[in-house]
């Protein structure tokens, strides 16, 4: 797969080169920007050469999406220590019932519904804190839910 990205920047590069090349008496022509808003004073840029402006854009493009998949690299990296610790935490929870379970079962029977009865509520306390969670993060989806569909309103059709 490197082989290939690779292959396919040298064949892009080469073919812009190309287009540069052929075309650079029109890329040539000197282009004054300018910037005139209401309430600020009108504001242009040296002459720079077309193909200036064109590099500088092309360059700003990338530059703008470098750090919009930087962004999502970093939300999906923190979406992955977040489930690392949800897992590490129901592993501990898995260690820690097995253990209940083997003390269960080399206890006297005599004692068995007793810590039956404690393990149990330490369950059912342990699932009721996690449908409660689950519940805040429900609610936090519908709320998000409610905002995103009220900042951006379906547009209407008049017949």
């Amino acid at each position: 797969m490197q082989y290939i990205k690779a292959l396919a920047m040298v064949v892009f590069f080469f073919l812009a080169m190309v287009f540069l090349c052929q075309n650079q008496v029109p890329l040539s022509k000197d282009v004054a920007l300018q910037l005139n808003l209401m309430l600020v004073p009108s504001t242009s840029t040296v002459t720079l050469p077309f193909y200036f402006v064109v590099i500088a854009a092309f360059l700003l493009g990338i530059v703008c999406c470098f750090l919009l998949l930087m962004w999502d690299r970093v939300r999906m990296s923190a979406r992955a220590v977040r489930a690392q610790w949800r897992v590490r935490s129901m592993q501990s929870e898995q260690l820690q019932m097995i253990s209940q379970l083997r003390q269960l079962a080399h206890s006297p029977v005599e004692e068995r519904p007793a810590l039956l009865e404690k393990f149990r509520s330490g369950y059912e306390a342990r699932k009721k804190a996690f449908e409660e969670e689950r519940k805040k993060k429900k609610e936090l989806d519908i709320k998000q839910l409610t905002i995103d569909a009220t900042a951006s309103p379906t547009p209407t059709t008049n017949a």
